[in-house]
């Protein structure tokens, strides 16, 4: 697989003991529909998406992510389902500095109907009360039970601290319950940060943005965490 030398590249050597096709990896880009179905493809299944897409080698069992210092990256995990009993767990990266374990968080991907059709949106911390251990069709408190239901979502979160040393980090990622899995990491990190503070207008699916104006003084008081808003939408 062709790798960018300018970028965090996280590679997860996945070990498992169930068939091939019951896990494999997206990147966080792709919407995938509780049926299986991927509705960037229409609707459609997978296809050679579970064998090979851009993050993900389905004959190493690898994943290759990218990103930077002070950035999250994130991958998703898609398991075929019925399965029971499903919980994430990792241990800290460990490398040139540390990178605690906190810094790997895992969101149960959730469902919202919307004409008949059930649509991921929500992604659910599997830490909140009576999310994990979850079971594939969902029994999630706070969330619809849905139809028909073949695979469950994870969305894995990488928060790269921003004062971590540049350099390669390892650490395991393990899947127990009705699925077993081992994802071994092998992290490295490029030696460059995504600034905390925005320093220009910007718009997310907005019609007005957060910060007014930029200038020397505006652009010092603009929280570090300020998103892109949805004001004026009814």
């Amino acid at each position: 697989m062709r790798t960018t030398p300018t970028y965090l590249i996280l590679s997860c050597l996945l070990s498992s003991s169930n068939l091939f096709a019951e896990v494999y990896i997206v990147t966080d880009g792709y919407k995938i529909l509780p049926d299986g179905n991927v509705l960037e493809f229409g609707g459609k299944p997978p296809g050679k998406l579970k064998e090979q897409n851009l993050i993900w080698n389905g004959a190493t069992r690898e994943v290759r992510i990218a990103g930077a210092k002070n950035e999250v990256v994130a991958l998703q995990v898609v398991i075929a389902g019925p399965a029971s009993g499903i919980s994430f767990s990792s241990k800290a990266l460990t490398g040139p500095s540390a990178i605690p374990a906190s810094a790997i968080s895992f969101h149960l991907v959730g469902y919202v109907s919307f004409k008949g059709q059930f649509y991921p949106d929500a992604a659910v911390p599997l830490k909140w009360k009576g999310v994990s251990p979850f079971s594939i069709p969902y029994r999630v408190p706070g969330l619809a039970a849905i139809p028909g239901q073949k695979v469950g979502v994870v969305m894995v979160e990488v928060k790269i601290p921003k004062t971590v040393l540049a350099g390669k980090y390892s650490s395991v990622i393990q899947i127990q319950g009705g699925v077993k899995e081992n994802l071994n990491l092998k992290l490295t990190v490029w030696d460059f940060a995504i600034p905390a503070r925005p320093s220009i207008v910007y718009d997310f699916n907005s019609y007005s943005s957060p910060i007014p104006a930029v200038t020397t003084e505006s652009a010092q008081s603009v929280p570090p965490d300020a998103r892109g808003s949805h004001q004026g939408r009814a």
